[in-house]
């Protein structure tokens, strides 16, 4: 029998240097104030208060929507909702990690680069038919299928929210982000 794998998942990378040199002041007046999370480095997920702060910086949000309504129509959709961003910075430093995840009752996530030394993570992208599991399938081998983007500052990756990703442990001594999630706006 022949196979043949049909479903590629799309993977959004564009880079802007000029809009990330202006978010990292603000990133690391955040973190001096940001103790380490329950992941184990300095990220402001999950503070309400930090994410509304985001937000009041009309440059970033339009930048985030921008990018978001550009990767929904390249990967040739059109969105039923108006759109709103929510966003935090984070900071790992040398041996930290995030283990695979996804962001629920998101639309699309994404990632900024704002400053990296060298040996910073990648970003790994994992293969989600794992999940297959549910019906009875289970794998022959433990192997998944991944790959990854080494970023660079200045880069922006975006995707689907549903799409299992990780960062493995950290070789460098310094890497900050701005994450985002889109979701549909509540009214």
């Amino acid at each position: 029998m022949n196979i043949k794998n049909i479903l590629p998942t799309p993977i959004g990378h564009s880079n802007d240097k000029e809009f990330t040199d202006k978010v990292l002041p603000i990133a690391n007046d955040l973190l001096k104030q940001t103790p380490l999370s329950s992941f184990g480095y300095k990220s402001t997920y999950g503070n309400t208060e930090v994410a509304e702060y985001l937000k009041t910086f009309d440059f970033i949000k339009q930048k985030i929507l921008d990018i978001s309504y550009e990767f929904i129509d390249e990967i040739g959709f059109t969105c039923i909702y108006d759109l709103e961003v929510d966003m935090f910075v984070s900071q790992m430093k040398q041996k930290d990690f995030h283990s695979a995840h996804n962001h629920p009752n998101s639309i699309l996530s994404g990632i900024f680069y704002l400053e990296l030394s060298p040996g910073s993570s990648a970003l790994v992208f994992t293969d989600n038919k794992g999940e297959r599991n549910f019906n009875g399938l289970n794998p022959k081998t433990e192997e998944s299928i991944s790959d990854y983007i080494i970023p660079k500052v200045g880069d922006c990756i975006i995707f689907e929210a549903w799409v299992l990703h990780s960062v493995p442990r950290n070789n460098s001594v310094n890497r900050k982000t701005l994450v985002f999630n889109i979701h549909p706006r509540v009214i």
